[in-house]
Formats: structure tokens, sequence, C-alpha cells
């Protein structure tokens, strides 16, 4: 982070006695002053919160230095130890995270780029291959071929070279999406080709190879939805497919579609959704639709994906040089955040039809079972019981002469928080799916003797040992989902609450879950 705060622009004074009052004691608005006056306050508002927003950003400046020193001390402390050991814990879904909470590599670019295996190991034959790929995929190019994202880093082999020997000057390194990941990894790209034999190089940096929409591909393999599992590479594809193009693209074909109508066809009803589609026409991008589906494997509402686009929006709107304080702009943003929502969701949809209807189900069940004051519990595939933790918490405010206290209940003897239960079931029993495939990989690799570390579904090994780990994640991800796992939880809840009736699992599509093993892109 900067060390030099933003300048904070002073607001200029507003005393109010040029207020029009009427006899009423209100703001006469039919003085002839009046929009002197509304101007003068509209201008003063804006500015404050303008100010408002520059203080916000250096306090977020001061929280980031903050952060930053006590890593870098914790880094310092460690850093002349052959071995540092992380040792770690599971929530109540299995999911595992590293105890240690400031340096470890579930943290940001900054500590993944300080850290490296404890063991080195020879590169081998295609070690080097997939330290370029891995490179590439560090500064954003990783919606190319594995090949081509290799090429990138040789096309801009000077570029590597520079960064590495003289990162304070040459600063192609810092334009990427990871850049101190990139810089460490640029430094041993370089040691490993100066050492003129790469194959007997020996490395501890470590190559990732992350799940593409990782939650989606679990419920596509749940539902065995064949469209939305191609959309996220559980098919073998030439070129790696991104599931956020995919619904960018049927957003943008159904506001083509709604600007050219003819403005005489729009009823009264839709005439809101017309507006919005002229007014954001040519602005929708994958960034604005990203974050919503990202999230849309957590249950993410349609009043959460409608504030996510609008934050994208406004970026927009700025950029394009549009007040986002003018009323008419803040009611355009409104609108357009809306309709915008509305599109990404219904788009999702139709590219998950199977798998949507798996997460409503989940939620059903869910629902069926809170309704029988119990929380939802469920076994994962390596047989951990889960049970949700959600109960309606009691809130008392305490009064005291220097401040007021909130004191809040969450024993465990307290009732169950029935919308919670349900609301949040579908994600947490996907990051229950996700932890035992992760899980089911680092077994395997222990057992092959293979250094191994992941966060969630980002999969760590050796760059020897990238074909090997691909190999192992696709056997595991197979073996999970060849399991009736929905049927198998459906039958545990008949047992448990013979007097409830569940609905079916829903009937499943037609994706072939082995054509993962021949996906190059399920993990990249």
């Amino acid at each position: 982070p900067s060390k030099v705060d933003f300048p904070v622009p002073t607001p200029p004074d507003f005393d109010g006695e040029d207020t029009p009052i009427g006899p009423d004691g209100k703001v006469d608005k039919t003085s002839p002053g009046y929009e002197a006056f509304k101007a003068k306050f509209i201008k003063w508002t804006r500015e404050k919160e303008a100010a408002a927003k520059v203080r916000q950003r250096n306090a977020e400046l001061h929280s980031l230095r903050c952060d930053t020193t006590i890593k870098l001390g914790q880094a310092g402390q460690f850093k002349d130890y052959d071995k540092i050991y992380f040792p770690w814990n599971v929530d109540f879904r299995g999911r595992a995270y590293p105890i240690p909470p400031n340096l470890n590599h579930l943290g940001s670019d900054l500590c993944r780029g300080v850290l490296m295996f404890a063991e080195e190991k020879e590169l081998g034959p295609r070690g080097l291959y997939w330290m370029k790929v891995n490179l590439a995929n560090l500064y954003g190019a990783d919606k190319r071929s594995m090949d081509m994202r290799a090429k990138f880093v040789d096309d801009n082999w000077d570029d590597v070279v520079k960064s590495a020997e003289d990162p304070l000057n040459h600063l192609w390194w810092n334009d990427g999406d990871e850049p101190w990941q990139i810089l460490a990894c640029c430094k041993e790209l370089v040691a490993a080709v100066d050492s003129g034999d790469p194959a007997s190089f020996k490395s501890g940096l470590f190559v990732s190879m992350d799940g593409s929409c990782n939650g989606l591909q679990h419920y596509a393999a749940l539902a065995r939805d064949l469209t939305g599992g191609s959309a996220v590479n559980l098919t073998p594809m030439p070129t790696p497919q991104d599931v956020y193009t995919g619904v960018l693209h049927r957003v943008l074909e159904k506001i083509d579609a709604e600007v050219s109508r003819d403005a005489g066809d729009v009823t009264d009803e839709e005439l809101a959704d017309h507006g919005a589609a002229r007014d954001i026409f040519g602005l929708v991008d994958r960034k604005v639709v990203k974050q919503t589906v990202m999230t849309s494997v957590y249950g993410v509402t349609f009043i959460g994906a409608r504030q996510q686009i609008m934050n994208r929006l406004e970026e927009k709107y700025e950029a394009a040089g549009r007040d986002i304080y003018a009323e008419e702009v803040e009611k355009s943003l409104w609108t357009s955040s809306s309709y915008l929502a509305k599109l990404t969701l219904s788009s999702l949809d139709e590219m998950f039809s199977s798998a949507t209807a798996t997460m409503q189900w989940l939620g059903e069940v869910a629902a069926i079972v809170s309704s029988q004051k119990q929380p939802v519990m469920w076994m994962t595939p390596l047989k951990l019981p889960c049970v949700q933790p959600y109960r309606r918490k009691k809130e008392k405010l305490v009064k005291t002469v220097v401040q007021d206290i909130l004191l809040v209940d969450d024993e465990d003897n307290l009732p169950v928080s029935t919308q919670k239960q349900r609301s949040a079931f579908p994600p947490n029993y996907i990051h229950s799916l996700d932890s035992s495939h992760m899980l089911k990989t680092a077994i395997e690799m222990n057992k092959r003797g293979v250094c191994f570390s992941a966060v969630h579904d980002s999969y760590w090994c050796h760059p020897a040992n990238v074909d090997e780990m691909n190999v192992v994640l696709r056997e595991k991800f197979v073996e999970l989902y060849s399991e009736p796992l929905l049927e198998d939880f459906l039958e545990d809840l008949k047992r448990r609450y013979p007097g409830c009736e569940f609905p079916e699992v829903p009937k499943k599509g037609e994706l072939d879950i082995n054509q993962i093993m021949d996906s190059q892109y399920f993990f990249q």
C-alpha cells in the first residue's frame, strides 16, 4: 500500500443562513431564492460525500499498512528457519484452514509471494513448462490454451528477465493480477534457465491448478448438468471455457434485443426495463456480471446481486463522466442495476437448469428439517458429521452512563433460525463436497510421497509433479461424484424424520462424469 494518504478535499462552508423558510417553518420551494439555495446545498452535499470517501480510503490504506507490516515482520522472523509448519483446522463443513491468522498461504498475494515449499525438487522434463503456465495464470493470461500461456511467457521473456534482475526499475511484474507471486516466479524461472540445465534445477516454487468457478462445477457434477458442466470445463474442450463470458453473452443478447425493439411496442410495464437497457447499452462487460455469477452458488439474493452490479455500474458511469450523485443518474443506476441483476440471474438459470433445480431442492429439504425445530445435519463423503450452527440469537441492549452495550446470547439450546438454516444449507453442502475433494486429493498425494498444499479449490505442488497432481485430482473428483450423494442424503433424512414428506431428488442431466478425466481445463 502507498505510504502517502490521499489529500482530503475541504467542503465549502454551509451554515444554512440563506435557507428560504416559509410561514409554516419549512423550506419554501416557491421562494425566488430556492433554486440558488438548492444548488448550493447539493454542491455542499456532494463535496462532503466526496471528502468522506477519501477519508474512508485513507482509513483502508492505514489498515493495509498495518496488515502488511505484521505479515512482513512475521516473514522476517521465520526467514532463517529451514522449515516452518502451519497447523490446520477444519470448520463445521469440513473446510480446511491454516490456523495462523496473518502469514499463511490462504492469505494475500504478498503472503503467497514470500512462501515456498521447504523441500526443493528438480524440475524434470516438464517443470519449466508448468512454471511458465503458472506465470501466465498469475499475470492474467489464463483465458487461452496451456501452450499459448507458455508462449505468452516466451514472448515476454525480456520483461521476465528484467523484472527478476531489476524489479524496482522494471515494473512489468507489477502490471499483472498477482504481482508478488509474479515476481517470485520470474526470479525462479530466470534462475532455472540461467542454470544451463533447467530439468536438473531444484526449486521450491509451487505451481497452482485452480478450479473453474468451482462451486458451479460441483453443482453441475451433482446434477449431471451437461450444458452447465460444459460451461465450467467438466467436458473436454480445445480451449478453456469461461462461465462469466458465457453468462455475459446471454445477457448482452437480451439487452440487444430489448434496445432494438420499437418504442411503440413497449408497454407501460416494460418501459422501465426498456429505458434501463438503453442506459447500459455498451457498458456491460465481464467484470460487471462476474461477482454475481461467482456468488450464485452461495445463494446470492436478487437484492445482493443488484448491489453487486450497481457497484460495478457506478464505476462505469464515473468513467463515462456521469455524476453518480445527480438525482436522475441515481435513479438510472437503480433501475439499470435491477434490470441487469434480473437478466444475469435468469441467464444463469438457463445455463445451469439442472444445477439450479438441485440448489432449490437442497433449500427445500433444509426448510422441512428446520420446521421440525432441528438444525440441518449431514455426513460428508469422508464421513465427517456436519451440523449447521445457526440459531436465533437473543440480544439485549444495556444502556450505561458511558455507552450502550449489546449483549448477545448464542447458546446451542436456542431455537434454530429457520430462514438461515434454509438459505445457508445449499452453499454449506457444496463447501463440504469441495473440502472432501481437496482432502481426498491430499490423502492420495501423501500416499504417493508428493508435496501438496491447497487453498479450497486451488491445488499446489512442485512444478515437477503437476502432471501427476492433475491426474489425481480428476480421479478423486470422479470418485466423489460416482457415489449417490443426494440419494444417500435423502434416505438419511427419511430415516431421521419419518413423519416428514421430502421431495424426491431432481432428475439428473446427461453429463458423463468420466469425461472429466479428459478435460484439460477442469483445473487449470
